[in-house]
């Protein structure tokens, strides 16, 4: 029913994640207002409405309800437990941009967010298909907002408003997405760094949330002394940091 609400091109602005669930019902069922029915009315231009969707542009309360509902029940299977991983990787992203920024200027931040953004005071010009926007920021600042769910795609909200700081959300590049894989081996430069187990280690904990010493053992096939010792390393450098728990460690990845 999500679903129903989504084009190829458009982000609803209705659809609030807060970080607990029912605040997330509770901002979604009262964030629909006039802009975002006439954006699910919009979509009728596309395709044949559901009737879920035509009630929600009508504005009926009911919809509206189950609209809230549905998003906290999202949230709860697809973004709550990977909270954790979300939460890393874009202070991680946050901490790269601030330091590219701080040496190398704002020209390299924006273009290396994308090779084609072009920038000249005060027009900033934006590859927005099918074709290019420009948008005058006119001294109100531009927020960069990494995304953790996105396409390929940039999309900028809040440029329309000359009050408004516009948002610039953008996919975090995919070499700083890989240990939100599950599945990710080690990559070769970060085995090259650590040694083949401590990179392992790091790349587990990062897929698997924080662990225990004994859980780390288990899920690199190794003993838990020798888990304990390479757990050891990666806090000494920074990388983890060892939380007690009654008679266990729990490891975690530090923002590093």
């Amino acid at each position: 029913m999500l679903f129903d609400l989504f084009s190829a091109t458009d982000l609803p602005e209705f659809l609030t994640v807060r970080q607990d669930g029912r605040d997330t019902a509770e901002a979604t069922a009262a964030g629909l207002d006039r802009a975002g029915r006439d954006y699910v009315s919009g979509l009728g231009r596309l395709r044949r409405l559901t009737p879920f969707a035509r009630d929600l542009a009508a504005g009926e309360r009911r919809s509206r309800v189950l609209l809230g509902d549905l998003t906290a029940e999202y949230q709860a299977a697809a973004i709550t437990p990977y909270w954790e991983r979300i939460d890393l990787l874009v202070a991680a992203e946050h901490r790269y941009r601030a330091r590219q920024l701080a040496t190398e200027g704002l020209d390299e931040v924006l273009t290396t967010l994308r090779p084609d953004i072009r920038w000249e005071r005060p027009v900033l010009t934006l590859p927005m298909s099918p074709c290019l926007t420009e948008v005058d920021l006119g001294g109100r600042g531009l927020l960069l907002q990494p995304a953790v769910f996105a396409s390929g795609r940039l999309v900028i909200a809040g440029f329309e408003a000359p009050q408004e700081q516009p948002v610039l959300i953008y996919p975090i590049p995919g070499d700083r997405r890989l240990l939100m894989d599950d599945q990710v081996s080690p990559p070769p430069a970060l085995t090259n760094l650590l040694g083949r187990t401590r990179a392992a280690a790091l790349c587990t904990l990062a897929a698997g949330g924080p662990l225990s010493t004994t859980e780390l053992a288990t899920a690199l096939g190794i003993s838990p002394a020798t888990a304990s010792q390479h757990a050891s390393i990666l806090a000494d450098a920074g990388l983890t940091t060892k939380e007690r728990q009654g008679g266990t460690v729990v490891h975690h990845l530090t923002l590093l």
